[in-house]
């Protein structure tokens, strides 16, 4: 090859060789050894995406799933949680529900929060926290969880306890805020919800909180679990995303049934003859909630 005034290049010879040296390499990013099969995967997804992604949830999870069934764990198939990244970064990272952590990952805290270091053992590795590193958790006092929460990782936390919302409206009106706060900073594509669908859920919630329905006239058992106002906000929320990448981006009975019968069911045998038991006797039964009936029961 030669330049404008004729002069001989070697960019032939640099381009054979970039090439070259990509082949040589022993293990390629995931990005370059599958971009066939990425690029292709983009052509057929149709989906909704959220802002800045060039796949759509639905896509991401078909592509990750079959990539650790071929590679298994390796440094490319790592996807830093928000505790490293918080550690890498010297941030504060939050814990949502940590008495549902099982112990080997509240041992593993215990790790994070005394020596300020996250063992990596399938890469042979670790990661060490910056300063200004720390963490927030939240607990429901009620919540046993898959286990109780050891006192060692206790001793690490101070403790601030905050009540339940005292009235029906203060928890559908928190709910309401929150949900709508959160799908604009998620910029979700779906539908806001219609109150009625987070009063459901918030009903849902105190009357089994509470073990009576809301006229007093049903007494009712209560699941093991704490059904907070928080956990109620969750399950709008999931229920919107599935809604927007998984339904027509309105939220339905059937978008919110997994996960309100997720949060209820903590024991597999107690808490499903709780839950079993209130959608006959209640659910059922109720005006206009026959959507959800329908729904939790297929869930089931």
């Amino acid at each position: 090859m030669s330049n404008s005034n004729g002069a001989p290049t070697n960019n032939g010879h640099a381009i054979d060789g970039e090439k070259a040296a990509l082949d040589a390499v022993l293990r390629q990013h995931a990005e370059d050894q599958y971009a066939e099969e990425l690029a292709e995967l983009a052509r057929e997804d149709k989906r909704q995406r959220p802002p800045n992604w060039v796949l759509s949830p639905w896509a991401v999870r078909t592509y990750f799933y079959a990539r650790l069934l071929v590679d298994g764990p390796s440094p490319a198939a790592l996807v830093v949680s928000p505790m490293m990244h918080a550690m890498q970064t010297g941030k504060i990272a939050r814990l949502e529900e940590l008495t549902r952590i099982p112990s080997e990952v509240q041992d593993t805290l215990i790790t994070i929060l005394s020596e300020k270091t996250l063992p990596v053992p399938e890469l042979n590795t670790e990661v060490q926290a910056r300063k200004g590193f720390n963490v927030i958790a939240t607990a429901n006092n009620r919540d046993k969880g898959v286990n109780e929460l050891s006192s060692a990782l206790m001793r690490r936390f101070n403790t601030v306890v905050l009540p339940l919302p005292a009235t029906m409206q203060e928890e559908v009106d928190i709910v309401d805020q929150r949900v709508e706060s959160m799908g604009r900073a998620l910029e979700l594509p779906a539908e806001k919800p219609a109150l009625e669908e987070i009063r459901r859920v918030v009903t849902v919630f105190r009357e089994l909180r509470e073990g009576v329905t809301t006229d007093g006239k049903t007494k009712l058992k209560s699941p093991s679990g704490t059904l907070s106002t928080a956990e109620a906000i969750s399950v709008i929320n999931n229920g919107l995303a599935m809604a927007a990448y998984y339904g027509d981006g309105a939220l339905h009975a059937g978008d919110m049934a997994a996960g309100l019968t997720g949060t209820i069911i903590k024991d597999p045998i107690q808490d499903r003859v709780v839950w079993l038991e209130y959608l006959q006797t209640v659910v059922k039964e109720r005006d206009g909630w026959k959507d959800l009936y329908r729904a939790c029961q297929e869930v089931l």
